[in-house]
């Protein structure tokens, strides 16, 4: 990337407090206890970074805020940095002359802004790796395009190409498919290279005068009118979104189709149509800022989304903000906006026992499977370009979970769905609202320093820390062809990365060896050790939304051995992270981890965000053999640590600590380390009190002794943080004292094993109590009561589906014998009984040997019952419902179901409010008693009559001769019956007040 602004870069340290304080937009230096005032940018806030000379902004950037419209540009919908500078909103047509672009105008500057890396040979010379400067009078500007969403048949190929080449001002007409690519003058650098296009006159007609507009010239034709739609197409979307090598396909390898979605029907916005449209949900500031009121409104054009996962920081605080989730919709009540019908899902989960997983499994975690239509991104290759000159690679079908050295293709368009096959690519992550979501396991592959002591790898002006290559700088390596990247033809192998390596560290061959000797930036020189390059990897778990499946499909649809079980593959079971590579590699001299987690204790190939949800301690995940990926990274690697550990939060008044091990003297860095302690008065202080004092090495000590007189007045308490640092008695690391009533412990923050500090301790897990789980864990794991590792775990988790359980069945139902449901029916094996009366649900005696607990539940309000072996229910609503119940022994857990007919209760004919008194053949009287107060009653009689009696107060009796209509004949009990049915309807006035419907069952005489 590059810098953008000379003002609000990095932290300013405070001695006298001990923190690092962020400095702000519009200044140098923030505000310390030292200086109040800080250090103002006397520019003004928000002044863009003047690199000074081409040389420097090809050292230290690779993409500028002027590349991101070649490059991101292609999907995002144009405006805001794309049109104008972030913060001072100057018009990027402007920069060059503006006195209001913060420091002054660009003309002159080497910024961001006016400059880019041209990696698409936008001038033709057939040189790419130069500084281009970008004039936006000539280009335009890559303006917000409504069309992009709302223009069914946009053209996005042709934009994209356009956008390529420089041309933004053209991009409107162009997408809309109104003009064509071809430009007047064609020259990049010359005025009205990016804002001029042949329009196609079949696209517009001349406004006329009868159109009551005060302009001349042209608008679009009907034909292109007809096309625009007020809420966005589902093929519009998915082209930045769902399409083969579109964005979130990439990450997250969702599909979004017929054949892999059941919301494919409502289309996109379906789900992402906002719930919220009243003016005061809508932003209209375009003002983020903490303090504006408008930080958590969607603005005019903004879709509603989901919430994000801890990888990702696009406006947070909009997540879930007017979106319909999925309990947005299945979920019972009224709506103020469209649910298509959703279904509640509350009586299936309660069937088959799943509510007791609701409040830790997403909806989407079972919902989410994949089909072999669905494939999408295993690996992004930043060793080289891809074959559009991106500089790194999401799109060839080696880094798409090919099979092997066969069928690849640098064609966009050409893609194999048998070769890149997904299918079984679902892993789990516990997110940030404690629940298990699917994720796709996305690793990015990158080259990095291995001895950035002494010097700065990537030429940012910071060392250590085991910086990355700049990825134009690799671009360069490999001589910008896609077919020189590591993993473009699906081996990796260790000469490959031998090869490589030499190729980075040549003075001679590589720009980055050259940029080296020839440029000497900042008058480094290269190290006596030689550059030590490394392979290095990050996976990342992107979360899945898409490719929601049938009920039927999903997990638990089977029963608890859908998920628990070994080998099951939901939070367990192999996870192949090599897509059918073949990945070849000393692990030892060629490899090196992402970083280090949890007090810099662990190595980790994985986001430091992945973390156990039970400790909140990163998980440190290796997927490494020692010559390749491994292709059995355990699903649940990715969800529990392999030991359970947490921070030690136990206050104490000191610590010494054991051996500092310091990094040997070209291939490791004390620099970058952290000491963070937590500090409060006295240990009767309440948590809440205690403040944190920070020390960060910008150094290299040796030893122990010079660890403590780096660290000045931290370590001597002149400042009165309450404690102070010493060597400790054996020479070999430090001890830290609490002065007086001090109490202190090591914050997570805190790098505790550089220093040689105790951090953390075991934390072991306690099985649930529900339902005698705790007995199948110790089951499993023999006889343990707790679980150590993660092995452990997994051992319970399985045990939940595969152990000998007991057979639960329930015998009695309200005195009748429970007869198990044929699903198919529930109507005729449903146990009939009354509403309101208490009735009494009795379970068999299982087949089991211990101890057998028991459970009910009935889908009438979806909640537990009652437990034990007998219980009583009584149903207060007219229906058909499921109950269940749950038997567990130690060993495990059955569950059975019987539906239950709830009627109302019996009523005496004598005592019925309406009734029929039959008289001679197909005569006899209706009696109509105990009305509310009426005047009228009619009765369609179900044989094609109907009569209207005018009545006063009381009890009334009307008289009716039935037609023998054929239509109504039927058999009961063998016996030919008319059946009619009889509504009464009773009016007082005009206002109906009662409806009764009754049957009359009259035998067909017989003819002698």
């Amino acid at each position: 990337m590059a810098r953008l602004f000379q003002d609000g870069a990095a932290t300013t340290y405070d001695a006298t407090i001990a923190k690092y304080i962020s400095v702000p937009f519009g200044y140098m230096a923030a505000p310390t206890t030292a200086a109040p005032a800080g250090t103002v940018n006397p520019g003004g806030a928000y002044e863009p970074f003047n690199f000074v000379t081409t040389t420097k902004l090809l050292q230290q950037a690779d993409m500028t805020a002027a590349a991101n419209a070649f490059d991101c540009g292609e999907c995002h919908v144009g405006g805001g940095t794309m049109e104008y500078l972030p913060g001072s909103r100057v018009a990027l047509r402007d920069i060059e002359t503006s006195a209001d672009v913060p420091g002054g105008a660009l003309a002159g500057k080497v910024t961001a802004f006016n400059y880019f890396i041209d990696q698409y040979d936008v001038d033709g010379d057939g040189t790419k790796y130069e500084a281009q400067h970008i004039d936006y009078r000539q280009t335009g500007v890559v303006e917000m395009d409504c069309f992009m969403c709302h223009l069914d048949g946009y053209e996005f190929e042709d934009r994209k190409a356009a956008i390529r080449k420089a041309k933004f001002g053209a991009t409107l007409a162009i997408g809309a498919g109104i003009a064509s690519s071809a430009t007047l003058p064609a020259d990049y650098g010359t005025d009205g290279y990016g804002t001029s296009v042949v329009y196609d006159a079949s696209k517009l007609v001349a406004v006329k005068a009868e159109d009551n507009v005060t302009i001349t010239g042209y608008k679009l034709a009907p034909a292109v009118v007809s096309n625009l739609r007020a809420t966005p197409p589902t093929a519009n979307c998915s082209s930045c979104h769902m399409d083969v090598h579109a964005v979130e396909w990439k990450k997250r390898a969702d599909g979004f189709t017929s054949n892999t979605d059941v919301h494919y029907n409502i289309g996109c916005m379906g789900c992402h149509e906002r719930t919220d449209k009243s003016v005061g949900t809508i932003g209209t500031s375009g003002d983020f800022s903490s303090a504006s009121t408008d930080r958590t409104k969607l603005s005019m054009c903004d879709p509603a989304k989901g919430g994000a996962s801890p990888f990702e920081a696009l406006a947070q605080q909009l997540d879930n903000i007017g979106f319909k989730n999925c309990v947005g919709c299945h979920s019972p009540g009224a709506k103020t906006y469209s649910t298509f019908g959703a279904k509640d899902p509350t009586a299936a989960h309660t069937s088959k026992g799943l509510t007791y997983h609701l409040p830790f499994i997403s909806c989407e975690a079972c919902h989410i499977k994949k089909t072999n239509a669905t494939t999408g991104g295993l690996i992004v290759d930043g060793t080289g370009v891809d074959h559009e000159g991106r500089v790194a690679d999401h799109e060839h079908n080696a880094v798409l979970g090919g099979t092997g050295t066969t069928n690849f293709s640098h064609d966009r368009l050409v893609f194999d769905s048998n070769d890149v096959g997904m299918t079984d690519r679902i892993a789990m992550m516990w997110k940030n609202d404690g629940k298990l979501h699917p994720v796709n396991l996305h690793t990015s592959f990158f080259i990095r320093s291995k001895n950035d002591k002494d010097y700065d790898f990537n030429f940012d002006g910071r060392k250590g820390g085991a910086d990355s290559i700049m990825q134009t700088h690799m671009a360069e390596v490999t001589g910008w062809n896609a077919d020189n990247a590591l993993f473009a033809d699906g081996v990796v192998t260790e000469s490959e990365i031998d090869a490589l390596f030499a190729k980075i560290q040549d003075p001679l061959t590589g720009r980055f060896g050259s940029a080296i000797a020839a440029n000497n930036l900042n008058g480094q020189a290269a190290p006596a050790s030689g550059i030590i390059p490394r392979l290095s990897f990050m996976t990342v778990p992107f979360k899945m939304a898409h490719n929601v499946v049938q009920s039927y499909q999903a997990w638990g649809a089977g029963g608890c051995s859908d998920c628990h079980g070994e080998n099951k593959g939901f939070y367990n079971k192999a996870y192949d992270m090599t897509g059918g590579y073949q990945m070849g590699w000393n692990k030892s001299t060629q490899m090196s981890p992402m970083t280090k987690v949890n007090g810099n204790s662990q190595a980790t190939y994985s986001h430091p965000n992945v973390k156990d949800k039970f400790t909140g301690r990163s998980i440190a995940v290796d997927p490494l053999s020692s010559t390749g990926m491994r292709n059995d990274v355990d699903r649940s690697e990715f969800l529990w640590e392999n030991t359970f550990m947490a921070l030690d939060k136990t206050w104490v008044n000191e610590i010494v600590g054991g051996a500092i091990t310091f990094p040997s003297a070209t291939t490791g860095s004390f620099g970058g380390s952290v000491l963070k302690l937590q500090v409060k008065a006295s240990a009767a202080a309440a948590d809440s009190t205690a403040v944190t004092r920070t020390f960060w090495f910008s150094t290299n000590p040796s030893t122990p002794a010079a660890v403590v007189s780096t660290m000045g007045a931290f370590a001597t308490n002149a400042n009165g943080f309450g404690f102070t640092i010493a060597v400790n008695t054996a020479g070999t690391g430090i001890t830290i004292t609490a002065v007086g009533d001090t109490v202190f412990r090591l914050d997570d923050g805190a790098d505790g094993i550089n220093f040689g500090l105790p951090q953390y301790i075991a934390k072991p897990r306690t099985p649930s109590t529900y339902n005698n789980y705790a007995a199948v864990f110790a089951a499993a794991n023999a006889g343990a009561t707790q679980a150590t590792t993660r092995a452990q775990w997994v051992n319970y988790l399985n045990a939940l589906g595969t152990a000998v359980a007991p057979q639960a069945s329930i015998s009695v139902v309200g005195g009748s014998t429970a007869v198990s449901p044929d699903f198919a029916k529930t109507v005729k094996t449903a146990v009939q009984v009354t509403k309101d009366e208490p009735v009494t649900l009795v379970a068999n005696t299982p087949v089991a040997t211990g101890t057998v607990t028991y459970s009910w539940y009935c889908s009438d309000n979806g909640a537990l019952i009652a437990e034990g072996a007998t219980a009583t229910r009584t149903f207060t609503q007219i229906g058909t419902f499921l109950c269940t119940l749950t038997a567990t022994t130690t060993s495990g857990v059955t569950r059975e179901n019987i539906y239950v007919k709830v009627v109302p209760p019996y009523v005496a004919p004598e005592d019925q409010p309406v009734r029929w008194v039959a008289g001679a053949g197909f005569a006899g009287n209706l009696t109509v008693t105990g009305m509310p107060t009426h005047t009228k009653i009619t009765a369609a009689w179900g044989d094609l009559t109907a009569t209207t009696t005018d009545v006063g107060a009381g009890n009334h009796t009307v008289a009716h001769t039935f037609n023998p209509v054929s239509s109504r004949l039927v058999d009961v009990a063998g016996v030919a019956t008319y059946r009619y049915p009889v509504t009464v309807r009773v009016y007082n006035g005009t206002t109906q007040v009662k409806t009764i419907s009754l049957k009359v069952d009259i035998a067909k005489p017989v003819t002698p």
